[in-house]
């Protein structure tokens, strides 16, 4: 009995040491792609805002998939967890893709190639069918040629608030990916800009002390929403749909300013793109900052720590790119545009009555409350694919 029981406290010991080895930067399992890219992410960042597009750092990494064989495609194939016809699928897919939400979103990936390399004509012709995009040639040694001719293209793509896709690149480059994406729904329930407040929104303790709240601009409505809260990560859920079929923003809202860090640190325990509403919709008083973010980053690292290594060492295979040898990726830029403001309101259709409107702003003990004035995480996504995430820990004034 006493050797039993001290198995029970030895495995209890072990699992305890395994579990703040985790919390402390152990390694990170992770079973979902999307969702291994966000956590690797947002756990290199303290302070600042983080916002990714999944959908899009995907899409890049199946460009440069397409290009690779031997163990750097079984490399990125077990990581991206796809076999030939999960990849086969994904691509048919991308065709249709192609149109998707347009007016809404705009997603653009190019790669950029040393001038001196020669590329497979199978190769060009794949990237165009299905992502509808080439590859460009480029004098990496002329820095300054390199950056406008990207940020060149970034403005002739539609990308208005894009507008510097970077400002600096390696010369000793050989081949570098450029992912970009731009969102900017009309909410399926619209805000009204009358309805619009400076509130104080918190930000979280920066070594210990406590960071003073800022005034900004908080949009108000009186609707039915789904709502609930997520253990896994201690935080309340809201579901906002966009005008748009099963488009919607996912908010998860921490009890207090700090409880972001246990978000970033549990992120991966939920999976959020199978994350549905579980009861319906309830009446609330919903009170949402409207904010404006440009994140830029090298994702290269987050990649690597992901389990994909190879394409970024001399040994990477990319013949199915081109015949040449010694050719690696060099750095994979992303970079994401959001603006969420009122969204889509129409004053021309609007019946709300003045003492309605009043009581918008004015809290009511008659239906719920959802007030997002401290750090929260959020997605944006439908049933299929997950295009935006991140962590907002303040909202920007000078947008």
């Amino acid at each position: 009995m006493k050797s039993f029981k001290m198995i029970q406290w030895l495995s209890l010991v072990l699992l305890l040491l395994f579990g703040c080895c985790c919390c402390m930067g152990g390694t990170l399992i992770v079973h979902n792609p999307g969702m291994s890219f966000i956590a690797h992410l947002i756990r290199y960042h303290c302070q600042d805002n983080i916002i990714v597009s999944p959908a899009s750092f995907h899409d890049g990494l199946i460009h440069l998939l397409m290009g690779t064989r031997g163990a750097s495609a079984d490399e990125m194939m077990a990581k991206l967890q796809l076999n030939r016809q999960q990849l086969n699928e994904h691509l048919q897919r991308s065709i249709f893709n192609k149109t998707i939400y347009n007016s809404t979103m705009q997603m653009a990936n190019r790669l950029y190639v040393d001038r001196r390399l020669w590329l497979l004509e199978r190769y060009k012709l794949d990237i165009y069918r299905y992502f509808h995009t080439k590859v460009e040639h480029v004098d990496f040694r002329s820095i300054d040629g390199t950056v406008d001719t990207i940020n060149g293209w970034m403005a002739k793509n539609r990308q208005e608030n894009i507008k510097d896709m970077l400002s600096w690149i390696d010369p000793d480059s050989r081949m570098v990916l450029v992912t970009a994406f731009d969102f900017h729904g009309e909410w399926a329930k619209p805000f009204d800009p009358n309805h619009t407040t400076k509130e104080f929104f918190e930000t979280p303790q920066q070594n210990g002390e406590n960071v003073p709240k800022s005034l900004v601009d908080m949009m108000h409505i009186r609707e039915k929403f789904a709502r609930g809260y997520i253990e896994e990560v201690c935080a309340h859920v809201i579901f906002l749909p966009y005008k748009h079929a099963n488009l919607s923003m996912v908010v998860l809202l921490p009890r207090d300013s700090n409880g972001i860090d246990y978000i970033k640190r549990n992120i991966h325990e939920v999976d959020l793109q199978a994350l549905e509403p579980s009861e319906p919709p309830v009446e609330m008083e919903l009170s949402l900052p409207r904010f404006q973010i440009e994140y830029r980053t090298d994702v290269s690292n987050i990649i690597k720590t992901m389990g994909i290594r190879l394409i970024f060492s001399p040994s990477a295979n990319f013949s199915g790119l081109t015949k040449q040898q010694g050719v690696r990726l060099n750095q994979f830029i992303h970079r994401v545009h959001i603006l969420a403001d009122e969204g889509g309101y129409n004053t021309s259709v609007a019946s709300a009555s003045v003492q309605l409107k009043q009581s918008v702003v004015k809290r009511s003990v008659e239906a719920q409350s959802f007030t997002v004035n401290h750090p929260f995480f959020f997605c944006i996504k439908d049933k299929k694919r997950m295009y935006v995430a991140g962590i907002v820990n303040r909202i920007p004034i000078n947008l």
